[in-house]
């Protein structure tokens, strides 16, 4: 079976795809689905939380967010999170920074796109309704989510004006700064963006911590230890969790067994693949796809 996108893109609704960027509103009080674990994207993205509280690491740095705030996530950056409120109440915007960027790269755009394209901008992750500018920059999200609902003659373009009057509206309140990148800690950071990347392409094939140590120019200890650092969580259970994303997904959106999924997903051993199915979700895969499709 081919996997086009990887797990965080499979619940991105696809008609979101005719717009400069991606918008999907999540609304959820499922335990699975109050946990993101490790991933990273080349688009930006910003989420604006209507409900709900949740710790997240970004770039290596705990952030809270609530309700009305905004949270920026830089592109390329490894995220991960929890929600610690029985409901998550989220708008997702995730778009690449190139979107707003004219096709001769005027000079307007080397000023002030060329740093978040080039990660050299820094942006406070969170922005919170007392902070400068909040409502401005409140204001372009919420018109974009009416955009994308209403859909009005020309709302692709009208969507890219209110993303840049975002960026314009970062840029007068002095948000944007420089960042510095350690070198060592940036080799560091790639390798990590390598292996996930690497993982969620070949979970379905034989994967063990040697190979993807080797292949990121690391010795196995050393990887181990980078990849726990960057992600919370070992490498092992990083391609655990990602079959188990997939088969999860695979189990609602197609009629195919139990054994092809588990085999699509890298489980050669269906008592294994069943029993950390139900690990993971709490029920049989059978069990989890007869609630699935009966709520749906």
């Amino acid at each position: 079976m081919v996997r086009e996108l990887p797990p965080y893109e499979e619940k991105i609704p696809k008609d979101s795809y005719d717009m400069p960027m991606r918008y999907y509103h999540s609304n959820s009080s499922d335990p699975n689905d109050l946990k993101m674990f490790a991933h990273w994207h080349n688009e930006i993205e910003i989420q604006l939380f209507e409900q709900g509280h949740a710790v997240s690491t970004i770039d290596n740095t705990e952030i809270e967010a609530k309700k009305d705030d905004i949270v920026f996530i830089p592109s390329q950056s490894i995220h991960f999170g929890r929600a610690d409120s029985p409901v998550l109440n989220v708008h997702n915007f995730i778009f690449h920074a190139e979107t707003l960027c004219s096709q001769n790269y005027d000079s307007s755009v080397q000023k002030y796109f060329k740093p978040f394209i080039n990660r050299t901008a820094h942006i406070p992750y969170v922005i919170s309704p007392d902070d400068k500018g909040y409502a401005q920059l409140r204001g372009c999200l919420d018109e974009i989510i009416t955009l994308a609902h209403e859909k009005p003659i020309g709302y692709e373009l009208l969507v890219r004006i209110q993303l840049t009057k975002f960026f314009v509206h970062l840029y007068q309140n002095g948000y944007v700064k420089p960042k510095k990148v350690s070198t060592v800690a940036d080799k560091n950071y790639q390798a990590v963006r390598d292996a996930i990347t690497y993982i969620e392409r070949n979970y379905s094939l034989p994967l063990t911590v040697d190979k993807i140590a080797a292949n990121a120019g690391f010795s196995k200890s050393r990887f181990m230890s980078i990849f726990k650092e960057f992600t919370n969580t070992s490498c092992k259970k990083y391609i655990n969790k990602c079959r188990m994303e997939s088969a999860q997904n695979l189990l609602i959106s197609t009629n195919g067994t139990v054994l092809e999924i588990a085999i699509s997903c890298g489980y050669n051993n269906i008592s294994l693949f069943n029993r950390e199915f139900k690990k993971a979700y709490g029920a049989t895969p059978m069990e989890y796809r007869r609630i699935k499709r009966a709520q749906a």
